[in-house]
């Protein structure tokens, strides 16, 4: 039995475990002359099926394990021959998987011995824009948008401040609670008001006020939390940038409150942008731009 890799850094591995991911797309190595063959084939379904008896990795009915460190399968033990590896108990049979590479290195684990597998149940050629939105989804993309979102959510919360504002002088129309500010600003513009007229006040300490787009303080530029209302989940978020940390805030807090119906619309919205995020992450930079052809994994869960 073989090992397939899945990327752990962006919760890839977990996604299949959890029946989220049920495809994957891995980039074949073609010449010049293969992409040409490719490209201009009079019969495709003949040469892709060469190209894929050729180079596919894996092939249509294999059970391959889904690769994972030992620590992270679970596995405290594993056979082993090595007497060295095995300890002092020359007597025993099986090794302490902690002393092993593969405790922490997934690269370095036996493959028998992972828990879960899956079946390769189809192999198709496609460029890699060529993706549907649906596929973006068998990706895993809704997994890998919820978990930038959440990282970028608490970014965020640590550079922003809760929203403040200067109250009073009520013959003074520059400040009321139209205008937000950081609280360092807040109280120093506050103090240097006061200095001449003693009627001005702090209000606020919250990240209650509700905004349709990113707040900020109107002294210093910091950034204010706030809670996020969209007038149109459509409008607003087609055309969000998910590489800019201030608005996976905004992501994230709609991800918190809508229910399923809502959650799914944003994931097909986001799905193929999300995925091009994605590949360039795992795959390279200038991944998506290049448009390769891939290999296409369509696979199921079986363990």
């Amino acid at each position: 039995m073989r090992k397939i890799m899945f990327n752990d850094r962006f919760g890839l591995t977990q996604a299949v475990l959890e029946g989220i991911k049920t495809q994957t797309r891995r980039i074949i190595p073609l010449t010049y002359q293969d992409e040409e063959y490719l490209d201009y084939a009079f019969d495709f379904d003949l040469r892709e099926s060469v190209i894929i008896d050729y180079y596919a990795r894996y092939k249509i009915g294999e059970i391959v394990a889904v690769a994972q460190s030992y620590h992270d399968a679970g596995i405290q033990f594993v056979p082993i021959q090595d007497k060295v590896l095995r300890g002092k108990s020359s007597n025993s049979k099986w090794g302490n998987a902690a002393k092993l590479p593969g405790w922490n290195n997934k690269l370095l684990t036996r493959a028998d011995l992972m828990p879960h597998q899956i079946k390769i149940a189809n192999i198709r050629i496609e460029r890699l824009q060529d993706i549907s939105d649906e596929d973006c989804l068998s990706e895993g993309v809704a997994y890998y948008l919820e978990s930038i979102a959440k990282k970028g959510y608490k970014k965020y919360e640590s550079k922003a401040s809760p929203v403040f504002w200067i109250a009073g002088g009520e013959e003074d129309s520059r400040y009321d609670q139209s205008i937000s500010y950081c609280k360092e600003c807040a109280y120093e513009i506050a103090q240097r008001l006061n200095a001449t007229n003693d009627c001005y006040r702090i209000e606020g300490d919250s990240a209650d006020q509700q905004e349709t787009s990113p707040l900020y303080c109107e002294h210093c530029g910091k950034p204010l939390l706030f809670s996020y209302c969209p007038i149109s989940i459509d409008d607003e978020l087609e055309y969000i940038d998910i590489e800019d940390y201030q608005e996976l805030y905004l992501l994230h807090q709609v991800l918190s409150e809508c229910d399923e119906d809502m959650k799914s619309k944003v994931m097909r919205l986001l799905a193929r942008k999300a995925f091009a995020s994605l590949i360039d992450k795992v795959s390279g930079e200038g991944t998506w731009e290049s448009n390769p052809y891939v290999f296409v994994y369509d696979f199921k869960l079986i363990k």
